[in-house]
Order: structure tokens, then sequence, then C-alpha cells
């Protein structure tokens, strides 16, 4: 009986018996993210949802974070880090002590009284900027 035919995977996986963990990292996140939602508290499974992606997102930051350390990188996630820890530390404690929240509003904001996204978006929008002004410096003749 001939041998059976090698697939592309196995050579690879062959030649290179060490697994990738960056590959192990992502999987384990993506897969706690995924599947981990409905083992959230009764009835607050959204919120769940919410903080898994949360820890999911500030996860991968810090997997780019630890292969570029350019201090745009580090500013993106510095900023972002700060808006999902804050996205778990609010929806956490919404879990624990529910405060009201109308129709259309968002959780973190109805219990600081006051619209935190509009201030995000403007952070969001400075960064922005100053990618592209690099960006352009980048571009013209010197």
């Amino acid at each position: 009986m001939p041998p059976r035919p090698r697939l592309p995977v196995e050579a690879v996986a062959r030649k290179n018996r060490r697994v990738d963990s960056t590959a192990c990292f992502l999987l384990a996140i993506c897969v706690v993210r995924h599947y981990g939602w409905p083992h959230g508290p009764e009835g607050h499974i959204g919120e769940f949802s919410k903080i898994l992606g949360s820890l999911a997102t500030i996860s991968l930051i810090f997997m780019v974070v630890t292969k570029n350390t350019s201090k745009l990188v580090l500013a993106v996630a510095t900023y972002y880090l700060f808006e999902e820890v804050q996205t778990v530390v609010c929806f956490s404690w919404f879990i624990n002590s529910p405060w009201p929240v109308s129709p259309g509003q968002a959780v973190c904001s109805a219990k600081a009284g006051f619209d935190i996204g509009r201030i995000s978006i403007c952070i969001a929008a400075i960064l922005a900027w100053m990618l592209h002004e690099i960006g352009v410096k980048d571009e013209r003749p010197n």
C-alpha cells in the first residue's frame, strides 16, 4: 500500500514542531469571547458579553503592544485600554448593583450623569488627526 500523501499543513507542522504561542493566545481569546457569554449571570447576559468583548480587546491590545512599541501605537493602546477597562468596571458594577438606564442611553453615561461618549470621540478624533498629520509629513518632499 503506497504511503498516504501529506497535506501541506502536516508538512509545516512536522517542520515547525513548536506551537506558535501567539496563535494559541489568539484562539483562547476568541473562544472565551465567542462561547463564554452564556455563562454570565442570569439576567445580565448582554452585560457579561460586553465585559468579555472588552477583555478580549484588552488582550489583543497587549498582544499588539508587545510587537510594536512606537509612541503612536502606545498612545492609541493607552487610550483604548482606558476605554475597555472603564467598560469592564462599569458593567461589572452594573451587574452587581444596577441603576436606571433610559432607552438609548449608555450604561456608563447613565451612572456618570453625562455623555461620556462625547469626550471619548473627541480623544479618538485627536488621535486620528495625529496619525493623519504624521502620515502627511511622511509624504511631503524634503
